[in-house]
């Protein structure tokens, strides 16, 4: 029971997290605040959300995909800010592949 009320924590407070910094972005003038546009910034939140869920995991399961939402998230968050081009998906899609496969065998190896 501790577990689930921990993981419920765990998620809403990363939803308020998220839910906040969209809204400095925003204010800020750097987010438009359209649902398009704040899409990859909620990807992102909920990739984060699964990376932490990872890290406490002793088999690190989920941690590909939370660091491949998390990273194709932040991707095309900056994509809409015209920062990087879109045609680097693939090449970014692999690093973050990689990046995640390597964290779940450094993470399941300190257990």
């Amino acid at each position: 029971m501790a577990t689930t009320s921990r993981r419920g924590q765990s998620f809403w407070g990363t939803v308020l997290i998220g839910i906040g910094l969209g809204l400095l972005l925003v204010r800020q003038g750097l987010l438009a605040p359209t649902i398009g546009d704040l899409l990859p910034f909620a990807v992102a939140i909920i990739g984060l959300w699964m990376l932490l869920g990872a890290l406490r995991d002793p088999r690190g399961r989920g941690m590909v995909a939370g660091v491949v939402a998390t990273i194709g998230g932040l991707f095309f968050l900056a994509v809409g800010f015209g920062w990087v081009q879109q045609e680097a998906f693939l090449a970014v899609l692999l690093v973050s592949l990689g990046l995640g496969l390597l964290l779940r065998s450094w993470r399941a190896r300190e257990d």
